[in-house]
């Protein structure tokens, strides 16, 4: 490539266009992710457990059938029984089914946040490793570009010092510099391949499967970010699935205390039965018109007066763990706050780098204008030309890892207050 063209590549913005965008990128993941089928099986199974504890007044029936062999008085020979019968007991006042039932239905909502918060988890994986790739396909563009404009250096170089017009001191120089540069730029290589494989994992698919990134780090996530610290806050009080689930967790223990507690309660229930039994002294020879016919209807009180201490520590446990889940929503509260007010410092500074960055660039640009018109008049040399070049992708470098910081920091800040105002929805 000629040199010229070298730096008009070198000074262009805009970035090459690719066929994965991130959007896609986040569904495949949502569609894919191991974690995700995990937590919809398990909101499955709390749904099941809720339904069958909310139908805990439901009678309970049972069939049963018996054909018994017996020996006679004084050896006299063998007796044949048999009978078929039907139970029914109907639950009518139990209040640690009604405490179950609470729990379970809590339990349920508590799957339903874990899921929740499993898709926002996987969304900010996907989101941050996607950046790592245009993060890394940048370095390694820059990377590429220094090569060889370092390679294209040391060939004038070389012709200069074969010609005498520059020392060896110049001549070595110039091939240091390139030597140099080859491991960063092999480094960047494998750099872009670690991220393209991070990518792929958060994703849940094949390496193999993923086509060139369609996007850049310039383009705006599709999350709207908070306008304000304190709005920040608000919204995440709001809208924080660990918070609800921390909150959600005290409930449940409520609940736990009350069916701990209803271990000392009485239990009402009605039963009713009928049975046909009948006796002959051959079998098979059983005529069951001569079944004698039996039932009873009966409603039983159960109350509890002495089960060991297994209710008493039941019940002062079931208090302990309450405690502890108040005091773990307390402990989230504050540490979501901790991470909310560190990741917004991160952001402010992010912003701050970006903007002198920004300014770097235009300084590096100019003074690489003034370098390419002063070597074309042969007033400044070509290593000072290149390392003008050389500062241009330096300032681009720190222009590109603010802004991967900058984003990093957006998708925190959206995942901590629970992506609540708009953007990509997480169904």
């Amino acid at each position: 490539m000629p040199f010229n063209l070298l730096l008009t590549s070198i000074l262009a913005t805009s970035p090459a266009s690719g066929g994965l965008e991130l959007e896609e990128a986040i569904q495949v993941a949502l569609e894919n992710r191991s974690e995700i089928l995990s937590s919809q099986m398990s909101v499955s199974s709390s749904e099941l457990n809720e339904l069958d504890s909310d139908l805990w007044f439901l009678p309970d029936i049972t069939a049963n059938g018996t054909i018994a062999a017996s020996g006679l008085p004084d050896d006299s020979g063998t007796g044949y029984s048999s009978g078929i019968g039907i139970n029914g007991t109907l639950p009518i006042l139990s209040f640690q089914s009604m405490a179950g039932s609470r729990m379970a239905s809590i339990s349920t909502d508590i799957s339903s946040l874990q899921l929740e918060a499993e898709k926002q988890d996987v969304i900010v994986d996907v989101v941050l490793a996607y950046l790592d790739v245009l993060y890394a396909m940048e370095v390694q563009e820059t990377q590429a570009l220094n090569l060889q404009m370092l390679e294209e250096s040391y060939e004038t170089a070389t012709l200069n010092y074969n010609s005498g017009t520059i020392s060896r001191y110049e001549y070595l120089q110039s091939h240091v510099a390139l030597e140099n540069s080859r491991p960063a730029y092999t480094a960047a290589g494998y750099s872009l391949e670690d991220a393209y494989e991070k990518l792929a994992l958060n994703m849940g698919v094949d390496h193999a499967s993923i086509s060139p990134l369609d996007g850049s780090m310039e383009d705006a996530l599709p999350f709207r970010m908070p306008c304000t610290l304190g709005m920040a806050v608000e919204l995440m009080e709001e809208n924080s699935p660990e918070l609800a689930i921390a909150e959600l967790g005290i409930r449940s223990a409520d609940a736990a205390v009350d069916m701990a507690d209803a271990a000392f309660t009485p239990t009402l229930s009605a039963s009713a039965s009928m049975a046909w039994s009948g006796v002959d002294e051959q079998f098979g020879s059983i005529d069951t018109d001569k079944w004698s016919e039996s039932w009873n209807v009966g409603i039983s009180l159960s109350i509890p007066i002495m089960s060991g201490l297994g209710s008493i520590t039941g019940s002062r446990s079931a208090r302990y763990d309450r405690l502890a889940a108040r005091a773990s929503l307390e402990t989230t509260g504050m540490t979501l706050q901790q991470q909310l007010n560190q990741v917004w410092n991160s952001y402010l500074l992010a912003g701050e780098n970006l903007r002198g960055a920004d300014a770097l660039i235009l300084e590096a640009e100019e003074a690489l204008n003034i370098a390419m018109i002063s070597y074309e008049s042969g007033s400044i040399t070509r290593l000072e030309l290149d390392n003008s070049t050389l500062a241009l992708m330096q300032a681009r470098n720190s222009r590109s890892k603010a802004l991967l910081d900058l984003r990093s920091a957006e998708i925190t800040i959206v995942r901590i207050t629970g992506f609540a105002i708009g953007g990509k929805e997480v169904n």
